[in-house]
C-alpha cells in the first residue's frame, strides 16, 4: 500500500508511461456508511462530500477523472479528453456516459471504474498508448464487457498480447452467494464452476470468470489484487454493497464506492 498525496492506494504496474491504482474506503470526507473516501455520486451520500472526495483523487492523480455511469452492460465509451464529458445530475462534468467500459488514447485524462463488489479491471497497452477500464459484475461478465473493452482498445491500435490487465479487489467466491439457478446459469455462460460459500450455500466466482475471459482474449499479462471487498468492509478498508445489505443495523443498507484509476503519463 502506498500513498498519492496522502490518499492510500494500491498501485499496479501496467507498463511505462502508465499510472494506475486502486483507492480504498479511507482518506476522504464522507461519514456514516460512506466513510470516508466514497466516490459514488448515486448512493445517497452528501454530494458536497463526494465532490470533495473526487477532487482529492483527481488532485492525487494529477489529471481530471472521468466516471462512467455503470449499468451492468457491455457498453463501451471512448473518452477523447476531459471536455468530452456530459453532465452528471448530481456532480457536473465528471460522468462520461452510461457505459461499463471506458477507453482512451489521450493524455491529460484519467479513466475510472467504481467498485463495491463487482470486478474492476484496468487495462493498458503501453506501446500503443491505449488505456481502458471495465466494470465486470455478474451481468457484465455474462454480457461480455471485458471482450468489448479489449476489442475497442484494438480498434485504437492495441494488441491483446501487449495489454496488461490489473484485476482489482472484488467479492470473492467464498462470500458471493446467489440462488442456485442463477449460479448455474452464470457457470454455464462463463464456463466456470458453481462455487460454495463459507456459509455452505451456492455462489459464483467472479474473479475466476474474469481471469478466464482475459486469458481467452490473449491478454499478455494479468495482475491481481486479490482482496475481497466483503471481508475487508467489516473494518472499513473497502466498500462492499453485499456486506452493507447483510449488516443493515450498522449501515442502513448503504455503501460507498471506491475506484480503480488509470491514466497515461507523458515521458520525462
Amino acid at each position: 500500500m502506498s500513498s498519492l498525496r496522502d490518499i492510500p492506494v494500491a498501485e499496479v504496474d501496467l507498463g511505462p508511461g502508465i499510472s494506475a491504482f486502486f483507492t480504498t474506503a479511507r482518506g476522504g470526507e464522507s461519514s456514516g456508511p460512506y466513510a470516508s473516501l466514497n466516490l459514488g455520486s448515486r448512493v445517497g451520500d452528501d454530494p458536497v462530500a463526494v465532490a470533495a472526495n473526487r477532487r482529492a483523487v483527481s488532485d492525487a492523480a494529477g489529471v481530471p477523472l472521468v466516471y462512467g455511469r455503470q449499468v451492468h452492460s457491455n457498453g463501451v465509451f471512448e473518452v477523447d479528453g476531459p471536455t468530452a464529458q456530459v453532465p452528471d445530475t448530481e456532480i457536473a462534468g465528471d460522468v462520461a456516459a452510461s457505459a461499463d467500459a471506458l477507453v482512451s488514447a489521450r493524455y491529460g485524462v484519467g479513466l475510472t471504474v467504481y467498485i463495491a463488489d463487482c470486478v474492476p479491471i484496468l487495462f493498458a497497452d503501453a506501446d500503443a498508448g491505449v488505456i481502458a477500464t471495465a466494470h465486470a459484475g455478474r451481468p457484465g461478465l455474462e454480457a461480455g464487457v471485458i471482450a468489448a473493452a479489449v476489442h475497442e482498445m484494438a480498434a485504437h491500435g492495441a494488441t491483446p498480447a501487449s495489454i496488461r490487465a490489473a484485476v482489482g479487489p472484488c467479492i470473492c467466491a467464498n462470500c458471493y452467494e446467489v440462488p442456485a439457478d442463477m449460479a448455474q446459469d452464470f457457470a454455464t455462460i462463463t464456463r466456470t464452476q458453481v462455487s460454495l460459500t463459507k456459509w455452505g450455500s451456492v455462489g459464483v466466482d467472479l474473479r475466476a470468470a474474469a481471469e478466464r475471459q482475459l486469458r481467452e482474449l490473449g491478454i499478455g499479462k494479468i495482475l491481481h489484487i486479490s482482496e475481497c471487498t466483503y471481508e475487508h468492509a467489516e473494518h472499513g478498508r473497502l466498500f462492499s454493497h453485499r456486506w452493507a445489505t447483510h449488516n443493515v443495523e450498522r449501515t442502513n443498507g448503504k455503501s460507498g464506492r471506491f475506484a480503480g484509476v488509470i491514466m497515461r503519463t507523458p515521458a520525462e
